[in-house]
């Protein structure tokens, strides 16, 4: 792909060695596609093992992208090194560089903007280790102290980080995420892919997500409705706590795993699902709501700040520590169709708040502080 300098303020480069993952891998290819909208030039890194999936995507969208397709992956010894060499070679042609996480390699730009979505590894919902801890703990550090500007996609996020990191708190910006991405661009059919009806959560498989306790819920009403209960998402093994405990209460039939699913598929669940459940004890923003609500799919929420935040009155939230409550507001919402409909409307309302346009209008703000000082 070539690509036309189109002067050299909105002539940037966005990391993409996430792309093509869930979380923070979704949000790279919005940025991605936000900044090409809207006529900007746009260098990118993508892992080599994504290149047919990546050309695939922004077929419409290559005028003004430049993408390298490299042989190294985020957090690796070889990306941090190499991915040095190219940010060298576009820096000259690039105004700012845009980090969708902390993965800075050895040499980063001045002009550099990194985006902070969460910082689970300093809370109690961090499982892994002391020692992944305190790495990562230098990684935030240091990717902040590099960067120019600090994005955080949340108030709550914003909040977190000032009291962990409070001598960056000056660099800090709140840009908030948009719902829309390729995602709702995808045409679906009228009939579903899945037969019947059900209660559907999208999200990965780490104890925080706390599909535990959502499976432990819907075992409570399973005998009083009629719905499955649907988990999408990947895990880190082929069969783990999960599919475990659906085993152990019998609800095979009802409790389905899907672990792998493309955009499509993806859509079309959301679409004739009758809830979107989202149980997590931890969140740093949380897109799948935003996705279900925009095709017609209404949410329910753990009672955490950042729903609190996104969500206000629109919300209809519940203890996630307690499956009882939860499962109280599933049946809820699946028994009174009225209830059901009228907190989809307020739910859609809400999304007029996260649009892709109010999402550019921040981000290019920073931007132009970045390039002002």
């Amino acid at each position: 792909m070539n690509t036309t300098i189109v002067g050299n303020s909105k002539s940037i480069y966005v990391d993409g060695l996430f792309y093509g993952e869930s979380g923070i891998g979704r949000y790279t290819s919005s940025i991605i596609r936000m900044f090409l909208k809207r006529n900007f030039t746009v260098a990118t890194a993508v892992p080599y093992s994504k290149r047919e999936v990546f050309l695939n995507e922004y077929a419409n969208l290559s005028e003004n992208l430049k993408v390298y397709f490299v042989n190294y992956s985020k957090f690796s010894l070889k990306g941090f090194l190499h991915l040095s060499f190219l940010l060298k070679k576009l820096e000259k042609e690039s105004a700012v560089f845009i980090f969708p996480h902390i993965n800075m390699p050895i040499y980063v730009p001045e002009r550099s903007i990194v985006v902070i979505h969460d910082l689970r590894p300093f809370t109690p919902f961090w499982d892994r280790g002391k020692i992944k801890r305190y790495i990562l703990y230098r990684l935030y550090s240091r990717a902040m102290k590099k960067a120019k500007a600090v994005v955080c996609i949340s108030r709550t996020v914003q909040e977190e980080l000032e009291s962990i990191f409070p001598k960056y708190s000056k660099k800090i910006h709140v840009v908030k995420n948009t719902y829309e991405s390729s995602l709702v661009e995808i045409d679906i059919g009228s009939k579903s892919n899945v037969h019947g009806s059900y209660i559907l959560f999208v999200g990965n498989r780490k104890w925080y997500k706390n599909i535990g306790g959502l499976i432990k819920a819907f075992q409570l009403i399973k005998d009083e409705i009629s719905h499955n209960l649907l988990i999408l998402g990947k895990g880190e093994s082929d069969s783990d706590e999960y599919d475990a405990l659906t085993r152990e209460l019998n609800l095979e039939r009802r409790v389905k795993h899907i672990k792998n699913a493309d955009d499509n598929t993806l859509a079309a669940l959301y679409k004739h699902a009758d809830l979107f459940v989202m149980p997590s004890f931890y969140e740093g923003f949380g897109f799948p709501p935003f996705e279900a609500v925009y095709f017609g799919c209404p949410a329910i929420f753990s009672d955490i700040p950042i729903f609190r935040e996104l969500w206000g009155e629109a919300g209809l939230y519940f203890d996630p520590h307690k499956p009882e409550d939860i499962a109280e507001k599933i049946f809820t919402v699946l028994v009174n169709k009225d209830f059901r409909d009228k907190l989809l409307e307020k739910q859609k309302r809400v999304l007029e708040n996260f649009t892709e346009d109010k999402m550019a209008e921040k981000f290019i703000q920073v931007i132009e502080k970045v390039l002002s000082t």
